[in-house]
């Protein structure tokens, strides 16, 4: 059984099988200048370890037109999602904060469904080892099989070695 979430958030694409999104893309989304993005992705950038910045963020270059025709190299970012949470979650204002809730919605959405998710219970065959054990405590130690059977049901805090995940 797979959920899925919808959280609203910018524009997303798939490269090389990872999921990223650019600073352009959060600029847009959560209304902010371009270069302000860019200040906070490279404060965060300069804080955090090499070996996390390197594989979620990305610095590439984007050629814009100029009005006469001339092409600039401007610089821009291609964030993980990781990368863009972490930015995402240090914005303030009206759409940063319906993001946090639904972000934080989402979350809790995930965690109760796997809250409630039966437990796997174990197999016959998978008991089969626990079964011998208490054959051996039986025929070694001289226990009767209620006494060897108490001591897994306590051990495991189960009334029946059925009930083992």
């Amino acid at each position: 059984m797979t959920n899925q979430i919808t959280l609203s958030s910018p524009e997303i694409a798939v490269v090389n099988g990872i999921a990223i999104t650019t600073s352009l893309s959060i600029a847009e989304y959560f209304h902010k200048n371009h270069k302000h993005v860019l200040d906070k992705i490279r404060l965060i950038i300069s804080e955090c370890d090499d070996s996390y910045h390197q594989p979620n963020f990305r610095q590439v270059v984007r050629n814009v037109s100029g009005g006469d025709g001339a092409i600039r190299k401007m610089p821009m970012f291609e964030l993980t999602r990781d990368a863009f949470v972490l930015i995402a979650m240090g914005f303030t204002g009206k759409k940063a904060l319906q993001w946090k809730i639904e972000y934080i919605n989402a979350f809790n959405k995930m965690e109760a469904e796997l809250c409630n998710r039966p437990v796997s219970r174990t197999t016959t065959d998978q008991r089969t080892p626990l079964r011998d054990a208490v054959n051996m405590l039986v025929g070694k130690k001289g226990l009767m099989y209620p006494e060897a059977y108490s001591f897994i049901h306590q051990r495991f805090n189960v009334s029946s070695i059925d009930d083992l995940a």
